[in-house]
């Protein structure tokens, strides 16, 4: 069971160890994590409902949250961005980074669940986290197929982004 292979990899890694979950409509298998990254869809398959707006996308985050035990969700929600939904905290609403133009969306999700997890393994608060990831995001999809973000290309991002705060 995919809930039972969780445990026993947090119980061989040192603490605190971090899990970040992101898996196609089966998050709610996964048993206790820190966080996760749904995208709509997935949202719709938990809640029963596809969120129209940002109060339907916090709901639904918000149960999924309450459901995994987790500590704070991030859906993805194509060009309308991402939502931050962290116990005990007001959900966090970004829009989308960069253009509408978008070439390939291959990979975005894995993306913002990568830069998400580093950024929190390195110190950030989810928020931080949150907010790099969805830049990193934003710069992978205008490409086309499977790309990556580069360093330089995320400080870029961080530079013109207008929702970051010098």
């Amino acid at each position: 069971m995919i809930a039972d292979n969780v445990a026993r990899l947090r119980a061989a890694l040192s603490p605190p160890a971090l899990a970040v979950a992101d898996s196609r409509f089966a998050l709610t298998s996964l048993g206790a994590v820190d966080g996760a990254t749904p995208n709509l869809e997935e949202l719709a398959a938990v809640s029963g409902s596809m969120p129209a707006d940002d109060r339907e996308v916090a709901a639904a985050a918000e149960a999924l949250r309450t459901r995994l035990g987790a500590r704070f969700v991030v859906a993805t929600r194509g060009s309308h961005g991402l939502s931050l939904i962290e116990a005990g905290r007001p959900a966090l609403h970004q829009p989308v980074y960069g253009t509408d133009q978008v070439a390939d969306v291959t990979g975005a999700g894995d993306t913002v669940l990568a830069t998400l997890t580093l950024a929190l393994a390195a110190g950030a608060v989810p928020a931080e986290a949150a907010t790099l990831a969805n830049l990193a995001g934003g710069v992978v999809v205008t490409r086309l197929g499977t790309a990556t973000v580069s360093p330089a290309e995320l400080h870029q991002a961080i530079d013109l982004a207008p929702f970051v705060e010098g």
